[in-house]
């Protein structure tokens, strides 16, 4: 590819699709060390095939059972929320899914953020299990 600025106005769909690109290769949008982790959890040999799709069949629950942090989980989320995907929605399955709930409901509280519906859906879950 030219790195001019008559050859990018000549085909700047090029580009356009190699920024695209980039905004969708975690290596360029991840930290180094989640990537890594990640590589390793999904056992996948190249970090390009870590796409936003790929990730959207995944659930929190899983990453977490495989040692991934909630803050790289809500890295990941925004992540994914910038293509208009979402990792895989399921209910809390574990007790610590249910700890990291309930620890993201309280730091919501502390911020002045409204949670009585998310805590009413959460002891909704919780009712259901027992």
């Amino acid at each position: 590819m030219p790195y001019s600025v008559k050859g990018i106005q000549a085909d700047p769909r090029a580009y356009l699709d190699k920024i695209d690109e980039m905004a969708r290769s975690p290596r360029f949008v991840l930290r180094r060390d989640l990537v890594k982790r990640l590589m390793e959890v999904l056992r996948v040999r190249d970090v390009f095939e870590i796409t936003p799709q790929y990730l959207s069949n995944i659930t929190a629950s899983q990453l977490l059972q495989n040692g991934i942090t909630t803050v790289a989980i809500t890295e990941l989320q925004d992540w994914l929320s910038e293509h208009g995907l979402s990792l895989k929605k399921c209910a809390p399955e574990s007790d610590q899914d249910v700890k990291e709930v309930r620890r993201a409901l309280a730091l919501l509280e502390v911020f002045h953020f409204d949670t009585e519906n998310a805590r009413r859906q959460l002891s909704h879950v919780l009712s259901d299990e027992a």
